[in-house]
């Protein structure tokens, strides 16, 4: 092998002497062996190296696994995550039991959205509404609660009640006062639901499914596509939720319209709500002149 020595550096390894020389070189070396083997006459038989099984075994394992990523993300749900206060979590991963919810599973072969939406929002006290999003092999349920009012005291009363939407009446809970609408009646927003009679004021609450719309917008520094992410809309339903004032529960939403121009994402979402439709009025004062 003396005439590689006027070639390049030529890396030899793995060298043996039983019956011959025998070595192993990088691929790009190869020309420079042939040229050593033409000047100086000695026999050398070229062939390729396979890879050793301890080289087969990790590389098969690693593209085994890299193969099976798009099975998992498309057909199995390895993770379920719940977040939202402590207490609320506790009781929800307790219903998520209940519906067989243990990973790995598939997801072809997991409750619908609603079902599982119903069960936790029926048997779980304090929450208002909850999200849930399947992303890849995750699956996350998102607790968004009913903001902690100071009960009152007693029930609203006024000399009539009013509805301050058009709503579908549910139930109506009235200790004094007459009722001008039943269970299930659809009313318009202004009309009486309520009246007291012999001279005491209705007290009570009447409470009602309404839809309503609300705006939102999002102040952004990046002019890029944009798209609603669960956050954003947690963020929206919890800002609403706590300016209402009173206990309601969120029953359906959806995303009517989302609009990102300059930065500034404009949009709509429908809401349907269940809360207390009764408005108080009372009767305007007259001012007499004599």
């Amino acid at each position: 092998m003396s005439q590689l020595s006027a070639s390049p550096k030529v890396e030899i390894s793995h060298l043996t002497s039983q019956k011959g020389c025998t070595f192993v070189v990088e691929r790009q070396h190869i020309k420079w062996i042939r040229k050593a083997k033409k000047q100086s006459g000695v026999t050398i038989h070229l062939s390729p190296v396979w890879p050793t099984i301890s080289f087969v075994i990790p590389v098969f394992i690693t593209l085994l696994l890299f193969a099976l990523i798009p099975f998992f993300s498309t057909y199995l749900i390895l993770s379920i995550d719940v977040s939202g206060p402590e207490l609320l979590v506790a009781q929800a991963e307790e219903k998520l039991d209940e519906l067989n919810m243990h990973t790995p599973l598939y997801k072809n072969g997991r409750p619908e959205d609603r079902f599982i939406r119903q069960k936790l929002m029926t048997e779980i006290t304090g929450v208002a509404w909850i999200l849930l999003e399947e992303k890849g092999s995750r699956f996350h349920v998102t607790l968004i609660p009913a903001p902690t009012l100071v009960e009152p005291i007693e029930l609203p009363s006024a000399p009539a009640f009013v509805a301050r939407e058009d709503a579908v009446v549910e139930r109506i809970y009235l200790v004094a006062g007459e009722r001008r609408v039943s269970r299930k009646d659809v009313v318009k927003k202004g009309q009486l639901l309520a009246e007291g009679t012999m001279g005491l004021e209705a007290k009570g609450e009447v409470r009602g499914v309404y839809w309503k719309e609300l705006e939102f917008q999002i102040q952004r520094y990046q002019k890029d596509e944009f798209e609603l992410k669960n956050s954003h809309l947690q963020a929206i339903l919890e800002k609403f939720i706590h300016s209402q004032g009173q206990r309601i529960q969120i029953m359906d939403v959806k995303i009517l319209h989302v609009q990102n121009e300059n930065g500034k994402v404009e949009g709509k979402v429908l809401l349907k709500l269940e809360g207390n439709i009764a408005k108080p009025t009372y009767p305007k004062e007259t001012v007499n002149d004599n």
